[in-house]
């Protein structure tokens, strides 16, 4: 008896970690860009449309509107589509785009078992409408709703941290690099340098604007 409960115990305990592990699996990365796919789906990814909304529409490599970049924030993700600089947020029965910003708790969103939650809303989950625009439901709703399922992918191309540095590279010489001569004057001249790792004009800051 003693043995089954312990057996009984052990199975629960591994449940749960296994639980918290697929939570915690939604990590992504500086300096990245993701699609968002609703129902795991290429002609439904969320993108930016006109008048600040969010929709669905088909895959197109060259649309930056279906592009996001994702950053951790408190303990929850930002969404945010990196050349308008609008961040994802919920305003009321529908996800809309507003101005970045960190102090708007309505642009805070988790990630779990697919369903994309407001942060402070937690009782509703996002859904794709029937128009192909992005509503919120409830929650208890939206698990069983494959229409509120979503799948978020690393995209082919990169995009910049805004806390990093970077080292431009000829693509006809890769020995050189775009460089100002370590000038800390303004208007100095850019050129192509030989690669020095000591030189601090050849490191760049990039950021989308």
């Amino acid at each position: 008896m003693i043995h089954n409960i312990k057996r009984t115990l052990l199975l629960a305990a591994v449940a749960i970690m296994a639980t918290v592990s697929s939570f915690a699996q939604a990590q992504f990365e500086k300096g990245k860009l993701y699609h968002i796919f609703a129902q795991g789906k290429k002609q439904n990814i969320v993108y930016e449309k006109k008048g600040n909304a969010v929709g669905t529409t088909d895959y197109e490599e060259r649309n930056a509107a279906q592009y996001w970049k994702i950053s951790e924030l408190s303990g929850s993700w930002r969404i945010i589509n990196p050349v308008t600089d609008h961040a994802m947020r919920a305003a009321g029965e529908r996800v809309e785009l507003g101005e970045n910003n960190g102090s708007d708790e309505a642009q805070l969103w988790k990630f779990e078992d697919g369903l994309l939650i407001p942060t402070n809303n937690p009782t509703v989950a996002a859904m794709k409408a029937k128009d192909g625009s992005i509503v919120l439901i409830a929650k208890e709703k939206a698990a069983t709703n494959p229409a509120a399922k979503f799948t978020i992918t690393e995209s082919d191309f990169a995009g910049f941290d805004d806390n990093l540095t970077y080292r431009i590279r000829s693509a006809a010489d890769e020995s050189l690099l775009l460089g100002n001569g370590d000038s800390g004057e303004n208007n100095a001249r850019i050129v192509a340098e030989k690669e020095n790792g000591e030189n601090r004009g050849q490191y760049w800051s990039i950021k989308t604007i």
